[in-house]
């Protein structure tokens, strides 16, 4: 992390996404932690919009938030839960050239943006809808190198509070409403927060 800046970068994602993978954040998202989690960001959500719209997850995971707010589409990398999406008709290509969120009310990335080399490609093609964004923030550089989300190659994007709130508004982007809940329920350093595009 650029401490005068406070964004860090790590060139190249070289996790290993698989059905073990998939497996594994199940078994994660089944815990009392995990529920608890999940039912926050299923209300966070829905305040925003509302279940009869539409929601894009970008980086479902084991698909636990899909499932449990329904009305869903998804984008992933990890070959398993596509393949689960697309036989659902649930998937959603966040790279194609006709990408189009028309239909779409609101797009979360749970656990998922500091995972994704330029984020940037996908939060320019949103419009009007919310984005709810949840992931690791850190203080300074000594608290993220000795934080268990330092992960170079599997967490490629590190940022501090004020530089993520940069990084997001330098795309276009307000932020509506920030919350510590992940945090209050055990997890480490993590904020969610909510946007909508000036």
């Amino acid at each position: 992390m650029n401490g005068r800046i406070g964004i860090g970068f790590s060139e190249g994602n070289r996790a290993i996404y698989n059905k073990a993978t998939f497996l594994r954040l199940r078994e994660r998202d089944d815990s009392e932690m995990g529920r608890e989690i999940n039912e926050f960001r299923v209300e966070l959500v829905n305040k925003y919009v509302p279940p009869e719209r539409r929601v894009l997850d970008i980086g479902p995971g084991a698909l636990t938030f899909m499932k449990a707010r329904g009305n869903c589409l998804a984008f992933d990398i990890n070959p398993h839960a596509v393949a689960i999406l697309k036989r659902k008709n649930e998937w959603f290509d966040a790279y194609s050239d006709s990408f189009s969120v028309k239909g779409i009310a609101g797009v979360t990335f749970f656990d998922s943006l500091e995972h994704i080399t330029n984020p940037a490609i996908i939060l320019n093609r949103i419009g009007g809808q919310h984005i709810i964004i949840s992931l690791p923030i850190f203080w300074n550089r000594k608290q993220c190198m000795n934080s268990k989300h330092f992960k170079p190659g599997e967490h490629l994007w590190y940022f501090t509070h004020r530089s993520f709130l940069r990084y997001m508004t330098g795309l276009g982007f307000e932020m509506l409403e920030e919350r510590n809940d992940e945090t209050r329920m055990g997890r480490e350093s993590i904020k969610t927060f909510v946007f909508q595009r000036i």
